[in-house]
């Protein structure tokens, strides 16, 4: 079973760099592998469809950041994502 991570970065403040994500990490081995889908900043790649529009046009659109609005939690996990990951391997000898 996949280790299940969500998180927000800087949510004090309405700025360029909020962002929201969701990833899974799973070890086998020496390898340890890790996928995601990231909203805000770390979706600004936009690669994704917004995931949950499908279950509600509202997921689609996210606040701009310059509008100098607080930083609400009606805009978490809305708007373009990307998806991320990782692979790393644990060399042997090292603990």
């Amino acid at each position: 079973m996949p280790a299940i991570a969500l998180g927000a970065r800087d949510i004090g403040h309405n700025t360029p760099f909020n962002a929201e994500y969701l990833v899974a990490s799973k070890r086998w081995n020496a390898w340890d592998v890790s996928l995601g889908v990231g909203w805000g900043a770390l979706g600004s790649a936009g690669d994704a469809e917004a995931p949950f529009n499908d279950l509600s046009e509202r997921w689609d659109t996210r606040s701009a950041p310059e509008n100098l609005q607080p930083y609400e939690e009606s805009d978490w996990f809305k708007g373009s994502a990307s998806l991320f990951g990782g692979v790393s391997y644990q060399t042997p000898g090292n603990p």
